[in-house]
């Protein structure tokens, strides 16, 4: 860890490895709460939990410990080491940026707007990191997003990368603004009282790899850069449109964009349509909703079992991209809209009574398909 000066965290297997530690006569560890409870191998934030107590912290690794990542050739189940760390309060982002040969061609930073575990109160169930939206282009002020890109830039360097593109995600402690609630909607706005301390980085994961499909979308909608193409032109070792391909809109961000992430209410069986033709039809004197949606990617098809929201290896409903040109207030008042109108009803069926539709066949030790057949291809859908 990069700020492993400045932060402690420990690994450990089950919630009674956990309770061991902090209440260890000889040497017990103690931990300022909130903390976050993580697998040491995953994706997805899939088992990210936030816990306030010692109780919660156990239950928490213990769910998280429960999530099988794979099998021995024994087909004796593997699980993850489980982390618990402090957790870091201020603005999440993701950012993004092409380098080459250590020198920043180009970034971008998205708001990554506040999932359950950001948020007081609730239970343990509902303090999960699962995102809500991302906001494109950001409105943190420029020297903070400068901060964020200098420290993000370090770690692929600190790894020996030096030419690439990187995904990566991180907060801002003491930040100058901060997420509040004004007529039902949530979005950055500066404090009224400036922190006293100054503002400082604080890098959640790095990954050598672009960002993902729809989210590279929302990119190239926005500012014009394609990483996908930057990509493919480095793997062709041709430097000059590498270079030539991270050059933005001269005219800065087209479009204000919000990458929606629609959780399922509940597991089940799906037994509707597409949601973006019910919203079209439901809504036919709102033509500007309609065409807000740039793309979106529905993860079931009807007929499906949908994996419960609760659940270790739960899986998004829907990707929605919305866009517009006439400022972010009408992005965020679109986008909310649209989530509380994209509706899919789920039924309720015992998990035994059919087959389980395999999202990722890799993780089944009786699985025989390759990395490559074993791709999943989800219908995407653009307007």
């Amino acid at each position: 860890m990069l700020d492993s000066d400045k932060n402690s965290a420990i690994c450990i297997n089950t919630g009674k490895d956990f309770l061991d530690v902090v209440q260890s006569e000889e040497k017990p560890v103690d931990f300022d709460y909130p903390v976050v409870v993580k697998p040491c191998t995953g994706r997805a934030s899939w088992s990210v939990l936030k816990a306030e107590t010692e109780a919660q912290v156990a239950a928490a690794v213990d769910k998280a410990h429960s999530r099988i990542i794979g099998y021995e050739e024994d087909g004796s189940p593997i699980q993850s080491l489980i982390m618990v760390e402090p957790y870091v309060d201020g603005p999440e982002v993701d950012v993004n940026f092409a380098m080459l040969d250590g020198e920043v061609l180009f970034y971008d930073v998205s708001d990554n707007f506040p999932c359950a575990g950001d948020l007081t109160g609730g239970i343990l169930g509902q303090h999960d990191f699962q995102e809500t939206m991302f906001v494109l282009p950001s409105i943190l002020p420029q020297s903070e997003q400068e901060l964020l890109k200098d420290k993000l830039c370090n770690a692929p360097l600190a790894m020996g990368f030096r030419t690439g593109i990187f995904h990566c995600e991180g907060r801002v402690r003491n930040s100058s603004m901060h997420y509040i609630t004004t007529n039902g909607t949530i979005d950055l706005e500066t404090k009224t009282k400036p922190p006293t301390s100054k503002p400082s980085a604080f890098m959640l994961e790095v990954n050598p790899r672009e960002p993902g499909y729809i989210g590279r979308l929302a990119v190239t909608w926005t500012f014009g850069v394609d990483y996908y193409a930057m990509h493919l032109f480095r793997c062709l070792g041709d430097w000059t449109r590498y270079r030539t391909t991270a050059t933005p809109f001269a005219n800065g961000a087209q479009h204000d964009c919000a990458l929606v992430l629609i959780m399922p209410e509940k597991g089940g069986i799906l037994t509707s349509d597409d949601p973006a033709v019910e919203l079209r039809r439901t809504r036919p004197t709102r033509p500007d909703l309609r065409d807000s949606i740039a793309i979106h990617r529905n993860v079931f098809d009807k007929g499906q079992r949908v994996t419960p929201p609760d659940a270790v290896d739960m899986v998004f409903l829907s990707t929605v991209v919305v866009k517009t040109t006439k400022g972010r207030k009408d992005l965020l008042r679109k986008a909310e809209e649209i989530r509380e109108n994209w509706h899919a009803t789920i039924e309720d069926e015992l998990w035994s009574s059919r087959p389980k539709v395999n999202l990722f066949p890799l993780s089944n030790p009786h699985c025989k398909l390759s990395r490559v057949a074993a791709r999943q291809s989800y219908p995407i859908r653009c307007y």
